[in-house]
């Protein structure tokens, strides 16, 4: 077999991606490529350790022990496959290792340097069982309490969905709203612009003080009209409790009298008003025809909303 003379000749496939069986065979075929009636070439061993990421040593001792499988595969199969059990034994078993991290209460288990200390185990070799799937990492969310009356009241308010034939209510009577916060300008925004294009400069006082306002958004849930097979997508709207305010003083930015945005303080007055002004209108416009006249609006708002609010939209009648 006629040398390569390429000193370093290309490999077709993704190093990073072979498997330890499938990197010593292509080790071996490298080398019986660069090899003459069972010689190596010059710097055949030092190309083969630096093309697979091995040491020289290593790759030597793969060429002496599939030497004849190389030369001869007419007589010699090429078997590169690790036998069961070889390899460095393990100082620790994987059933110590189970014990040893069990036995370490949870709030020392958050990073690979507090667990080492309290079971002695280096840090490497906990990120190498990390890899190897002996141990995962997996988080904890902070759930609320639940007393026994509360558990009642989760499974009333679950039967109240229970209609007469025993089945569960459809839910499509019902509007959920909800209040959410909204800054009124991102820190950070991307953008797609051309080449040569300048992005917008987008300016605030200051960073940490961006003023928020509240919304309340209003969605039903999507339905089909089993007659003419056309879709409701349920957004009944989204209104700010904003209110423009004319400018007491002039400045650099606008003169005296311009009418500025201003955020409002939601409480039981608003709400109500809010809700009366922009919320009944909107489903009074939007909700099918096709639809039950019916209305159920689920609030989901803070308690002391909730609790102070005069006038409550619970149920509302659509008009024909």
């Amino acid at each position: 077999m006629a040398p390569i003379q390429a000193h370093h000749p290309p490999v077709s496939m993704d190093i990073q991606k072979l498997t330890p069986d499938e990197l010593r065979y292509q080790i071996c075929m490298f080398l019986g490529k660069r090899s003459n009636n069972g010689k190596l070439t010059k710097s055949a061993l030092a190309d083969a350790a630096e093309i697979f990421g091995r040491k020289k040593g290593g790759v030597r001792q793969l060429w002496r022990k599939h030497k004849d499988a190389i030369v001869n595969p007419d007589k010699f199969k090429l078997n590169v496959k690790q036998k069961k059990g070889c390899g460095r034994k393990r100082k620790l078993k994987i059933t110590d290792v189970y014990q040893l991290v069990k036995a370490v209460p949870f709030r020392y288990r958050q990073t690979y340097r507090s667990l080492s200390a309290k079971t002695g185990i280096p840090t490497t070799t906990l990120y190498r069982l990390m890899k190897s799937g002996a141990l995962k990492k997996t988080n904890s969310a902070v759930k609320p309490t639940l007393t026994d009356a509360n558990n009642v009241q989760r499974v009333a308010y679950c039967e109240s969905f229970i209609e007469s034939d025993g089945c569960f209510s459809d839910m499509l009577d019902r509007v959920d709203i909800d209040e959410k916060w909204w800054y009124i300008i991102r820190v950070n925004t991307s953008y797609i612009i051309v080449d040569g294009e300048i992005p917008p400069v987008r300016k605030v006082k200051h960073k940490s003080h961006i003023i928020k306002v509240m919304c309340l958004t209003a969605m039903a849930r999507p339905r089909q009209n089993v007659v003419t097979k056309e879709w409701w997508d349920g957004k009944i709207g989204t209104w700010f409790f904003v209110e423009k305010i004319p400018a007491k003083r002039s400045s650099k930015h606008r003169p005296a009298g311009t009418l500025e945005s201003k955020p409002v303080k939601v409480n039981k007055t608003v709400f109500t008003q809010k809700c009366i002004d922009d919320l009944l209108p909107a489903i009074e416009a939007k909700w099918p025809t096709w639809s039950p006249k019916r209305v159920r609006i689920q609030q989901d708002m803070p308690p002391p909303i909730q609790n102070q609010a005069q006038v409550q939209p619970s149920l509302y009648s659509l008009k024909q």
